[in-house]
């Protein structure tokens, strides 16, 4: 009997033996286990870890477990999961490793902490390979997805817009697009770098979402600085003009990135679905014409798609046709504004400013061609010419008048930052022979405001050369007084803003003169613009600016009614 029972007991004992390996074999084959030391050192490896890992089992042995460190994960990655694990507690996660030739596969891992009296003595692991599904969701994000911003791109818009209109059949879904770019950001790759315009990049998408979570509309990153935003539920002018108010509430907070302030200008462009079109591709077609429109904007660059732009999309593009051949035939003309010293009365300098007469389109205002050539990409033509004319100019008055008289040029920011700016320069200088004094650049204050490494060379270039600098349009932007005590400055012209009123507004009164008081505190000049009528003047007068400028003293003039106007002064 006693026999027959142990019999029994061995052929269970061997059974549950069998089981035991057969669970065993199971886990070495769907399973990846390991045992670590207290250091992360693998102490034991299953066969499915070496097989996963590429590994032999005494590769593994005595090795960190960040052997197998991918790079895909942030630098604090581990250094968490230790502190978890020191802590008693689970810690249960998906990880990227790096197989020994080099493949990546991903693991769903719970590292299970092994303490004795407190203390970590070893840490189990155990995963399960989800490398298939990992690379599913890894190329979604690469289809659907902008890698620099992490925001939805054009392709998954297009998916969500088709959805939306096909669940919304026999009745098309009434909405809005936007699409929202920025102003002169080709210009800011090229004062401060592919990497810092990124960074620039990602903040706006930061902002954009932030508004986004706001006023539940979706923002998909497009080409370069573009993004759409996708109101689903908004058509109506009070829906989107919230967005449009919280938009520019938010970016009238300049970037702050390397020690650079980057001016982030929203241009907005708005088109309603089916209202303005019943296709996508014509939908987005009058979205990137209607953006175009809000370029043109002087103030908030905003604009609502209207027929009426059809017109002047081929009004402008003629347009162009006909400036590029006014520059090319030199049909421009430079007419000079006079800048009067406040104490002799006298001429101290003029200001060149570009007139444009076409006898197809008349007479085109200066705020209409020139932001079109910054935009059509040729305002760097226009720019040399100015400087050439005004250059020759300054030679002959010079000589023939008799008297140290200065002509500023108006530079644009575009042209000013371009490489090949200093050799356009000297160029001129070199071509007419003008005495470098009896030049000045004019830039905007913007230009100051954004310290590259270009700019202080450029600059300093400049005033070395002879050639005086002025910063035109004063305290329009985010510049400050501290900050132009760093550069070659001569000059401020302090914006006409600051004038218009001013004998009935006691506070713009004192604010402008402690603008002239902390000019003269930097030893600048200061020249008042846009004085239009004795008023004025007679309050300004006291606070001592050395300059003005304005129609009170003369308009811009043809340069042979210059010659009379300073002989008659």
């Amino acid at each position: 009997m006693h026999t027959r029972q142990t019999d029994w007991m061995a052929i269970i004992q061997a059974e549950r033996i069998e089981q035991i390996e057969q669970i065993e074999r199971a886990l070495n084959t769907s399973v990846i286990l390991a045992k670590l030391n207290a250091d992360g050192t693998f102490a034991q490896v299953n066969d499915f870890f070496c097989t996963i890992s590429k590994y032999i089992a005494s590769e593994l042995i005595g090795a960190p477990y960040t052997l197998l460190q991918s790079g895909f994960h942030q630098s604090n990655f581990y250094p968490t999961i230790r502190r978890t694990l020191e802590q008693g507690e689970l810690w249960t996660g998906d990880i990227c490793h790096r197989a020994k030739d080099g493949t990546l596969y991903w693991t769903k891992t719970t590292f299970v902490p092994i303490l004795k009296d407190g203390t970590l003595e070893h840490i189990m692991t155990i995963q399960t390979d989800v490398t298939d599904v990992k690379n599913i969701d890894v190329l979604k994000q690469v289809a659907y997805y902008d890698d620099l911003t992490k925001l939805p791109n054009f392709r998954k818009f297009k998916m969500d817009f088709s959805e939306l209109q096909h669940a919304s059949k026999p009745f098309p879904h009434m909405c809005s697009l936007m699409l929202f770019s920025l102003k002169d950001y080709k210009l800011k790759v090229k004062r401060f770098g592919l990497s810092n315009a990124q960074t620039f990049l990602q903040e706006v998408a930061k902002r954009l979402q932030q508004i986004s979570e706001q006023f539940d509309y979706d923002v998909f990153k497009l080409e370069e600085e573009q993004f759409l935003i996708f109101l689903p539920h908004s058509y109506r002018p009070k829906d989107y003009e919230q967005v449009i108010h919280e938009i520019y509430r938010l970016f009238n907070q300049p970037i702050f990135i390397q020690g650079h302030y980057f001016k982030a200008e929203p241009i907005i462009g708005i088109i309603h679905y089916p209202e303005h079109a019943k296709t996508l591709d014509l939908l987005l077609d009058r979205l990137a014409l209607t953006s175009s429109y809000a370029e043109k904007q002087s103030d908030r660059k905003v604009a609502v798609y209207h027929t009426q732009m059809e017109e002047e999309h081929k009004y402008f593009l003629l347009l162009e046709s006909a400036l590029r051949r006014a520059l090319q035939r030199d049909e421009l003309e430079l007419h000079y504004q006079p800048k009067i010293d406040l104490k002799s009365r006298q001429v101290e300098g003029v200001e060149a400013l570009t007139r444009w007469y076409d006898k197809n389109f008349k007479h085109v205002p200066p705020n209409v061609f020139i932001p079109l050539a910054e935009r059509r990409g040729f305002i760097n033509n226009l720019g040399e010419w100015s400087l050439q004319v005004a250059a020759e100019r300054a030679k002959f008055w010079n000589a023939k008048l008799d008297q140290n008289l200065t002509v500023a040029v108006n530079i644009s920011p575009t042209h000013f930052m371009q490489p090949n700016f200093l050799d356009q320069l000297f160029q001129v200088l070199e071509k007419t022979k003008v005495d470098p004094r009896h030049l000045q650049i004019e830039i905007t204050e913007d230009v100051v405001m954004e310290k590259s490494e270009q700019m202080n060379a450029t600059l300093k270039a400049i005033s070395n050369v002879g050639i005086s600098l002025a910063i035109d349009d004063f305290g329009t932007g985010y510049s400050s007084f501290g900050m132009l005590n760093t550069f070659p400055i001569d000059s401020l012209k302090i914006d006409r803003s600051f004038v218009t009123d001013i004998p009935h507004d006691a506070k713009k009164a004192s604010i402008l003169e402690v603008m002239i008081k902390l000019g003269h505190a930097l030893q600048l000049d200061v020249v008042i613009e846009g004085i239009e009528n004795k008023d004025e003047l007679s309050v300004l007068q006291p606070f001592a600016p050395e300059f003005a400028q304005g129609y009170y003293f003369s308009k811009p003039l043809p340069a042979k009614e210059l010659e009379i106007f300073i002989q008659k002064k």
